[in-house]
Protein backbone atom coordinates (compact mmCIF):
# COMPACT_ATOMS: atom_id res chain seq x y z
CA UNK A 1 0.00 0.00 0.00
CA UNK A 2 1.06 3.52 -0.92
CA UNK A 3 -0.25 6.18 0.97
CA UNK A 4 0.09 10.08 -0.32
CA UNK A 5 0.35 12.87 1.78
CA UNK A 6 -0.12 16.78 1.27
CA UNK A 7 3.32 17.97 2.60
CA UNK A 8 2.51 21.83 1.76
CA UNK A 9 -0.90 22.16 3.55
CA UNK A 10 -1.48 23.02 6.78
CA UNK A 11 -0.69 25.94 9.17
CA UNK A 12 2.40 24.53 10.03
CA UNK A 13 3.58 23.24 6.88
CA UNK A 14 6.05 21.47 5.56
CA UNK A 15 7.34 21.13 9.86
CA UNK A 16 4.37 19.29 11.32
CA UNK A 17 3.34 17.14 7.90
CA UNK A 18 7.69 16.36 7.71
CA UNK A 19 7.37 15.38 11.56
CA UNK A 20 4.56 13.41 11.05
CA UNK A 21 5.44 11.38 8.03
CA UNK A 22 8.90 10.22 10.12
CA UNK A 23 6.38 9.42 12.79
CA UNK A 24 4.04 7.39 10.51
CA UNK A 25 6.78 5.57 8.95
CA UNK A 26 7.70 4.08 12.67
CA UNK A 27 4.59 3.13 13.31
CA UNK A 28 3.86 1.54 10.23
CA UNK A 29 4.86 -1.46 9.12
CA UNK A 30 7.57 -1.95 6.24
CA UNK A 31 4.53 -2.90 3.75
CA UNK A 32 3.28 0.52 3.73
CA UNK A 33 4.94 2.99 1.42
CA UNK A 34 4.61 6.91 2.41
CA UNK A 35 4.51 9.29 -0.26
CA UNK A 36 5.94 12.99 0.12
CA UNK A 37 3.75 15.21 -1.97
CA UNK A 38 5.50 18.84 -2.41
CA UNK A 39 8.33 20.83 -3.21
CA UNK A 40 11.38 18.64 -3.25
CA UNK A 41 13.92 21.18 -2.53
CA UNK A 42 11.56 23.03 0.36
CA UNK A 43 11.43 19.74 2.24
CA UNK A 44 15.02 18.86 1.30
CA UNK A 45 15.95 22.37 2.79
CA UNK A 46 13.80 22.11 6.09
CA UNK A 47 14.92 18.46 7.01
CA UNK A 48 18.76 19.65 6.92
CA UNK A 49 18.37 22.45 8.67
CA UNK A 50 16.43 21.04 11.19
CA UNK A 51 18.18 17.32 11.21
CA UNK A 52 15.25 15.44 10.40
CA UNK A 53 15.84 12.02 8.33
CA UNK A 54 13.33 10.97 5.52
CA UNK A 55 15.23 7.47 4.60
CA UNK A 56 12.17 5.30 3.78
CA UNK A 57 9.51 8.14 2.41
CA UNK A 58 9.84 8.71 -1.34
CA UNK A 59 8.90 12.13 -2.52
CA UNK A 60 6.96 13.43 -5.41
CA UNK A 61 7.99 16.92 -6.08
CA UNK A 62 5.22 19.27 -6.93
CA UNK A 63 6.10 23.09 -8.11
CA UNK A 64 2.71 24.78 -6.83
CA UNK A 65 0.77 24.08 -3.78
CA UNK A 66 -2.97 25.33 -2.41
CA UNK A 67 -2.33 27.69 0.49
CA UNK A 68 -4.59 28.38 3.01
CA UNK A 69 -6.13 31.70 1.78
CA UNK A 70 -6.56 30.36 -1.90
CA UNK A 71 -9.91 30.20 -3.38
CA UNK A 72 -10.70 26.64 -3.96
CA UNK A 73 -12.38 27.12 -7.30
CA UNK A 74 -9.54 28.96 -8.58
CA UNK A 75 -6.87 27.23 -6.82
CA UNK A 76 -8.27 24.28 -9.17
CA UNK A 77 -8.46 26.03 -12.23
CA UNK A 78 -4.83 27.56 -12.25
CA UNK A 79 -2.79 25.04 -9.26
CA UNK A 80 -3.16 21.73 -11.31
CA UNK A 81 0.13 20.55 -10.37
CA UNK A 82 0.15 21.69 -6.28
CA UNK A 83 0.22 18.79 -4.34
CA UNK A 84 -2.93 18.92 -3.44
CA UNK A 85 -4.55 17.98 -6.46
CA UNK A 86 -1.50 15.85 -7.91
CA UNK A 87 -2.38 14.24 -5.13
CA UNK A 88 -5.66 13.31 -5.84
CA UNK A 89 -4.67 12.84 -9.36
CA UNK A 90 -2.40 10.24 -8.48
CA UNK A 91 -5.23 8.14 -6.41
CA UNK A 92 -7.37 8.04 -9.35
CA UNK A 93 -4.57 6.40 -11.65
CA UNK A 94 -3.53 4.04 -9.00
CA UNK A 95 -0.09 5.35 -8.59
CA UNK A 96 -1.16 5.44 -4.76
CA UNK A 97 -4.19 3.95 -2.73
CA UNK A 98 -4.41 6.65 -0.72
CA UNK A 99 -4.14 10.62 -0.23
CA UNK A 100 -4.94 12.88 2.52
CA UNK A 101 -3.95 16.56 3.40
CA UNK A 102 -4.17 18.94 6.36
CA UNK A 103 -4.32 21.91 4.22
CA UNK A 104 -6.90 24.01 2.66
CA UNK A 105 -10.27 21.93 3.48
CA UNK A 106 -12.27 23.59 0.40
CA UNK A 107 -9.99 22.83 -2.02
CA UNK A 108 -10.09 18.89 -0.54
CA UNK A 109 -13.67 18.82 -1.29
CA UNK A 110 -13.34 20.45 -4.96
CA UNK A 111 -10.34 17.93 -5.27
CA UNK A 112 -12.33 14.65 -4.00
CA UNK A 113 -15.69 16.23 -5.98
CA UNK A 114 -13.77 16.71 -9.76
CA UNK A 115 -11.08 14.68 -9.78
CA UNK A 116 -12.02 11.75 -7.35
CA UNK A 117 -15.61 11.62 -7.88
CA UNK A 118 -18.35 10.66 -5.26
CA UNK A 119 -19.60 7.32 -5.31
CA UNK A 120 -23.27 7.58 -7.09
CA UNK A 121 -26.16 9.08 -4.97
CA UNK A 122 -23.70 10.96 -2.86
CA UNK A 123 -25.44 14.33 -2.69
CA UNK A 124 -21.90 15.85 -0.77
CA UNK A 125 -19.13 14.10 1.28
CA UNK A 126 -17.76 14.51 4.74
CA UNK A 127 -15.50 14.80 6.92
CA UNK A 128 -15.43 12.00 9.74
CA UNK A 129 -14.10 11.97 13.00
CA UNK A 130 -13.94 9.64 15.76
CA UNK A 131 -14.95 10.61 19.28
CA UNK A 132 -13.98 8.48 22.06
CA UNK A 133 -16.04 8.49 25.52
CA UNK A 134 -15.44 7.70 29.11
CA UNK A 135 -16.89 4.21 29.06
CA UNK A 136 -14.10 3.55 26.41
CA UNK A 137 -16.35 3.40 23.48
CA UNK A 138 -15.98 4.68 19.92
CA UNK A 139 -18.55 6.85 18.17
CA UNK A 140 -18.11 8.58 14.68
CA UNK A 141 -19.01 12.13 13.82
CA UNK A 142 -20.09 14.11 10.56
CA UNK A 143 -19.15 16.28 9.02
CA UNK A 144 -16.47 17.80 10.82
CA UNK A 145 -15.38 20.80 8.53
CA UNK A 146 -16.29 19.96 4.74
CA UNK A 147 -19.98 21.52 4.56
CA UNK A 148 -20.51 24.43 7.24
CA UNK A 149 -24.14 25.13 5.20
CA UNK A 150 -25.85 21.54 4.88
CA UNK A 151 -29.41 21.15 3.75
CA UNK A 152 -31.65 18.43 5.57
CA UNK A 153 -31.61 15.85 3.23
CA UNK A 154 -27.31 16.17 2.68
CA UNK A 155 -27.32 15.63 7.31
CA UNK A 156 -29.91 12.74 6.60
CA UNK A 157 -27.47 11.22 4.45
CA UNK A 158 -24.96 11.64 6.48
CA UNK A 159 -26.90 9.41 9.08
CA UNK A 160 -26.39 6.32 6.29
CA UNK A 161 -22.58 7.22 5.99
CA UNK A 162 -22.21 7.17 8.94
CA UNK A 163 -24.07 3.97 9.66
CA UNK A 164 -21.98 2.08 6.86
CA UNK A 165 -18.55 3.52 9.05
CA UNK A 166 -19.58 2.64 11.98
CA UNK A 167 -20.13 -0.72 10.96
CA UNK A 168 -17.23 -1.39 8.71
CA UNK A 169 -14.83 0.47 10.66
CA UNK A 170 -16.05 0.40 14.15
CA UNK A 171 -17.21 -2.80 14.01
CA UNK A 172 -20.67 -1.47 15.64
CA UNK A 173 -23.59 -3.90 14.35
CA UNK A 174 -26.83 -2.15 14.79
CA UNK A 175 -25.31 1.66 15.23
CA UNK A 176 -27.77 4.51 16.73
CA UNK A 177 -27.80 7.67 14.71
CA UNK A 178 -28.34 10.78 16.37
CA UNK A 179 -28.44 14.44 15.49
CA UNK A 180 -26.13 16.89 17.41
CA UNK A 181 -28.40 19.80 18.84
CA UNK A 182 -29.62 22.30 21.24
CA UNK A 183 -32.15 20.12 23.21
CA UNK A 184 -33.29 16.61 23.27
CA UNK A 185 -36.82 17.51 22.37
CA UNK A 186 -37.95 16.47 18.41
CA UNK A 187 -38.98 20.32 18.69
CA UNK A 188 -35.61 21.82 19.51
CA UNK A 189 -33.44 23.56 16.85
CA UNK A 190 -33.50 25.76 14.03
CA UNK A 191 -35.02 24.90 10.59
CA UNK A 192 -32.53 22.65 9.13
CA UNK A 193 -32.15 20.64 11.79
CA UNK A 194 -36.09 20.47 12.68
CA UNK A 195 -35.93 19.43 8.95
CA UNK A 196 -33.72 17.11 9.33
CA UNK A 197 -34.85 15.35 12.53
CA UNK A 198 -38.57 14.89 10.36
CA UNK A 199 -36.12 13.02 7.68
CA UNK A 200 -34.29 10.88 9.91
CA UNK A 201 -37.33 9.89 11.98
CA UNK A 202 -38.85 8.36 9.16
CA UNK A 203 -36.22 6.84 7.57
CA UNK A 204 -35.76 3.31 7.96
CA UNK A 205 -32.39 3.04 6.05
CA UNK A 206 -30.95 3.19 9.59
CA UNK A 207 -31.63 3.49 13.71
CA UNK A 208 -32.42 7.26 14.34
CA UNK A 209 -31.93 7.74 18.33
CA UNK A 210 -33.21 11.25 18.25
CA UNK A 211 -31.38 14.61 19.63
CA UNK A 212 -28.07 14.27 20.90
CA UNK A 213 -26.57 17.29 23.35
CA UNK A 214 -23.07 18.44 23.11
CA UNK A 215 -22.44 17.64 26.82
CA UNK A 216 -23.29 14.47 26.34
CA UNK A 217 -19.97 14.20 23.67
CA UNK A 218 -16.83 11.86 25.45
CA UNK A 219 -19.28 11.00 28.37
CA UNK A 220 -22.66 9.12 26.95
CA UNK A 221 -21.97 6.13 24.86
CA UNK A 222 -25.80 6.11 23.58
CA UNK A 223 -25.00 7.32 20.09
CA UNK A 224 -22.47 5.21 17.72
CA UNK A 225 -23.13 8.17 14.73
CA UNK A 226 -23.60 11.64 15.30
CA UNK A 227 -24.85 13.80 12.84
CA UNK A 228 -23.79 17.85 12.35
CA UNK A 229 -22.96 20.06 9.84
CA UNK A 230 -19.52 21.41 9.04
CA UNK A 231 -19.63 24.68 10.97
CA UNK A 232 -20.58 22.84 14.29
CA UNK A 233 -18.89 19.62 13.76
CA UNK A 234 -15.21 22.24 12.71
CA UNK A 235 -15.70 24.14 16.12
CA UNK A 236 -16.31 20.68 18.23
Amino acid sequence: MRIGIDMMGGDYAPGSTIRGSILARKALSDDIEIALFGDKEVLTRYSEENQLDLTGLSTIHTPDYVGMEDHPLKAFKEKPQSSLFLGNRLLVDGTIDGFCSAGNTGAMLVGAIQIVTSIPGIIRPAIAAPIPNVQGDLSVMLDVGLNPDARPDVLYQYGSIGTIYARLVNGIKDPGVALLNVGLEESKGNLVSRSAYQLMKESSAYDFIGNFEANELFVSNRAHVIVTDGFVGNML
